[in-house]
């Protein structure tokens, strides 16, 4: 529970979870047609889920962090259910460290409720993600 999660992996287990089927083109040069999370990637790029970490790479062994785990998240729910979450106003002690693409998601994926600070208010926005709490945000996207 403890291990870090990739950027693969965690698109994987959302397409997965949600039960998204609909495959579009692999969009990045270091996504090989072969590779164990090829379609589960075309499959988010087309649902709106991902993107990349440039215009034509993915980093799919890059270990996600939490920011970015809370943007796929949010956009998993909109894809899910049709609609833009309104943000939280409430704040993490280290707001200013969460990347100004990444903020909004944040406070989204609060206001809903996917996630938590770690300990003491902390959001801790580029520590990696955990499978624990990859599998508690999938969980209560899931339940929403």
């Amino acid at each position: 529970p403890n291990r870090s999660v990739t950027r693969a992996e965690f698109a994987s287990m959302l397409v997965r979870a949600l039960g998204l089927t609909e495959q579009g083109a692999i969009a990045f040069e270091d996504v090989p047609a072969g590779s164990w999370y090829a379609k589960d990637v075309s499959i988010a790029f087309k649902a709106g889920i991902v993107q990349g970490t440039s215009a034509d790479r993915f980093s799919p062994g890059a270990k996600i962090t939490r920011e970015e785990m809370v943007v796929l998240a949010v956009r998993s729910y909109e894809a899910l259910k049709g609609q833009k979450p309104t943000a939280s106003t409430a704040s993490f002690q280290d707001e200013d460290q969460i990347s100004a693409w990444a903020l909004e998601y944040a406070k989204k994926a609060s206001a809903l409720g996917l996630v938590q600070g770690r300990a003491a208010g902390q959001f801790a926005p580029r520590d990696e993600s955990t499978r624990a709490e990859a599998a508690q945000v999938i969980y209560r996207l899931l339940n929403l």
